[in-house]
């Protein structure tokens, strides 16, 4: 007998891995007896990610922002890419910046990054001197439209003039 349920988290997009901290939530509902069709509302009703973590935030001329800014490193960053590449939009629009403390492999994940935005975004801005050494190279190379900014207020400007409606 198996009891299959969907989830809807309104206003958020969470990427795959997400799927696998949803399921050891509900399994641990399991040990207190909370029958599982129950504990998937539950969820679905009270779970938020964090700020800066997969949510949806209006932008301005009728774009969306696909919020997952709080101190990214590489797979989370590859899986929110991923995500973007399955969602409709006029235009796919990533803003990345600098994923810092990674040491000896900062440039190797960096490219790797960079390979994935140049598979899935129409447009790239870029903050930072490391996505400026790593980055940006690959990007130019594979001809994707990118800017590149020393920080996050000029992007910002800079994209307040890029966003229309439909864009993600």
């Amino acid at each position: 007998n198996t009891t299959t349920a969907t989830l809807f988290f309104a206003n958020q997009a969470l990427p795959k891995h997400f799927c696998q901290t949803a399921a050891a939530a509900v399994a641990t509902t399991m040990v207190l007896k909370i029958p599982f069709l129950k504990a998937c509302e539950e969820l679905t009703k009270n779970y938020a990610a964090p700020r800066g973590r997969s949510s949806f935030i209006p932008a301005c001329n009728g774009a969306t922002i696909l919020d997952s800014s709080y101190n990214a490193s590489t797979q989370p960053t590859l899986d929110m890419l991923e995500l973007l590449s399955r969602l409709p939009a006029r235009k796919k629009i990533v803003l990345f910046g600098d994923m810092r403390e990674l040491g000896a492999v900062s440039q190797v994940e960096h490219q790797r990054v960079a390979d994935k935005i140049a598979n899935c975004c129409d447009m790239a801005t870029l903050v930072g001197p490391l996505t400026q050494k790593y980055v940006l190279p690959i990007l130019k190379q594979e001809k994707v439209p990118t800017k590149w900014f020393p920080n996050a207020y000029m992007a910002a400007e800079y994209l307040k003039t890029q966003l229309e409606a439909d864009d993600l």
